[in-house]
């Protein structure tokens, strides 16, 4: 795995890196991550489909992790979608397969309905179409470990294993969230995703109907589906109407599901094979 920085026209963003041992399919894959969330998300999907000879690269977004924060103004899944592309420039990638993780995924339907062309395959997690109401608080919830400090890296870790939401809790869950953690000289510790940057991606995302995208995605498109609703608020990102509407209304579309919620969808087995039988 390599880690570094790149500077883009929007600002610096950290990329990592997973590298097959023996050269493959020379198209790389990208990898966009959810609301708060960082490149963690994709540390057992990447190291997967580099096994099977791909290069991924994930990214954290502006804002998030180590990667910039440029501030009121410059977010919004539109400028989003425009670092993917500027990302791809920079690896000197004409052409990508795409993965995209819940907001990442409706970034990512941005970037193939545009840009058609340059997409080769896409994938999107548990994102489609205008999440379920009842999926607001459970969100909320968790977006509330952001912007204030914590007494410990241990506390810190306990509230978000004890929130439920990141299920089932594993070694991966822990890494994913101490990743994202800047330290106090007393032992305090934040996440380093900005609060106003997420907030202003919600906004964006208040005024966006995704399904407007589906006829528009031309390239082969898998959709891996969560079946357990988000927390205790019986909620769905994708409902199966939209499930079926986006099936329908997708011109080369297939349909995947895994038995866990929003969150536990990513790092689930399932999931990695759906991904990388799709793309691998």
């Amino acid at each position: 795995m390599r880690e570094r920085d790149i500077q883009l026209p929007s600002g610096r963003v950290r990329v990592v890196t997973w590298s097959p041992d023996a050269p493959g399919d020379d198209v790389p894959v990208l990898c966009v991550h959810a609301l708060s969330s960082t490149h963690m998300c994709f540390t057992e999907l990447g190291p997967a489909l580099a096994e099977r000879g791909r290069t991924v690269h994930a990214f954290d977004m502006r804002g998030r992790g180590f990667s910039e924060d440029t501030g009121l103004g410059t977010y919004g899944w539109k400028a989003h979608a425009r670092d993917v592309l500027d990302l791809a420039a920079a690896l000197d990638a004409p052409a990508f397969d795409l993965v995209g993780y819940s907001l990442g995924a409706y970034v990512s339907m941005i970037v193939a309905a545009e840009h058609g062309d340059r997409v080769r395959r896409l994938a999107l997690v548990d994102g489609a179409g205008r999440t379920e109401p009842a999926t607001v608080e459970p969100v909320t919830e968790n977006l509330g470990r952001l912007d204030r400090w914590h007494d410990s890296e241990e506390e810190y870790l306990e509230l978000m294993r004890a929130g439920g939401l990141a299920s089932p809790w594993s070694e991966a869950w822990e890494r994913f969230y101490r990743y994202e953690l800047d330290h106090a000289e007393d032992g305090a510790v934040r996440a380093r995703t900005s609060l106003p940057a997420v907030l202003e991606d919600i906004s964006f995302g208040g005024g966006f109907d995704q399904s407007e995208l589906w006829p528009r995605l031309r390239p082969p498109t898998l959709l891996v589906r969560a079946t357990r609703p988000l927390g205790n608020s019986g909620g769905y990102v994708v409902n199966e109407a939209d499930r079926d509407r986006f099936a329908a209304e997708v011109p080369d579309a297939r349909v995947v599901e895994v038995d866990a919620n929003h969150f536990g969808i990513i790092f689930h087995a399932a999931t990695v094979e759906a991904v990388t039988g799709f793309l691998g």
